[in-house]
């Protein structure tokens, strides 16, 4: 599951060698007018294993729980550091069809016997 690391600042999934992740991330509730655009911006980071990719999307859901998820905005699929873990920036767009309470969330759903992902420095503007 997601934790956040103190000394790296940052959330953290790792440890899914056993299983395949499939965990969600909720950002606090915003709420979204119709028509009008968030940004989310926030940077992540991979495990540098040669052979490891790492697979999540940004979601939105209409609660902070599984079942009100409704969309998946972008997804990040294989991303790899076999030449070095390093912060990559990331900006993502979210325009509300309605007015309502929405969660965006951080959704990792890599393969069995994958490394880590780590999110930092977000904000939603």
């Amino acid at each position: 599951s997601w934790r956040y690391e103190q000394n790296e600042w940052a959330y953290i999934y790792s440890a899914h060698y056993e299983n395949v992740a499939d965990d969600y991330l909720f950002l606090p509730t915003i709420l979204a007018e119709k028509g009008k655009t968030y940004r989310l911006t926030f940077k992540y980071i991979t495990s540098d294993y040669t052979k490891v990719t790492e697979d999540f999307d940004v979601v939105a859901a209409t609660a902070a729980n599984t079942e009100s998820v409704e969309e998946s905005i972008v997804k990040y699929e294989n991303i790899s550091s076999a030449q070095g873990a390093a912060w990559r920036e990331a900006i993502v767009d979210y325009t509300s069809d309605k007015d309502k309470s929405i969660n965006l969330a951080f959704h990792i759903y890599s393969r069995q016997g994958m490394g880590k992902v780590g999110i930092t420095d977000i904000l939603i503007r």
